[in-house]
């Protein structure tokens, strides 16, 4: 699997987003000055949602790599984060 870099900010990216990688910010037309391999993650918040939500971009990163669309890429790696929050790592 791929290494990424993960990159705290301190606003929220976009228009709101918690996390952020470079093909979701393509297709969504949101400027991201990072290279592919970056996950952005607002660092306001705590350290579990913190893991579920890069690993939420992780998935959506991969998925879309290979040639999913955003809205997909997304709903498939919330149903992952949700099965996540409520089965291994907790609310």
């Amino acid at each position: 699997m791929t290494k990424y870099k993960i990159v705290y900010v301190k606003e929220k990216i976009g228009n709101g987003f918690i996390g952020m990688n470079w093909y979701a910010a393509k297709e969504l037309h949101i400027k991201f000055p990072y290279s592919k391999h970056t996950i952005l993650i607002w660092k306001d918040f705590d350290k579990k949602r913190m893991r579920r939500t890069i690993q939420h971009e992780k998935v959506e990163i991969e998925l879309m790599r290979r040639g999913m669309k955003y809205d997909r890429a997304h709903a498939v790696s919330n149903i992952l984060e949700d099965y996540s929050r409520v089965h291994i790592v907790g609310p």
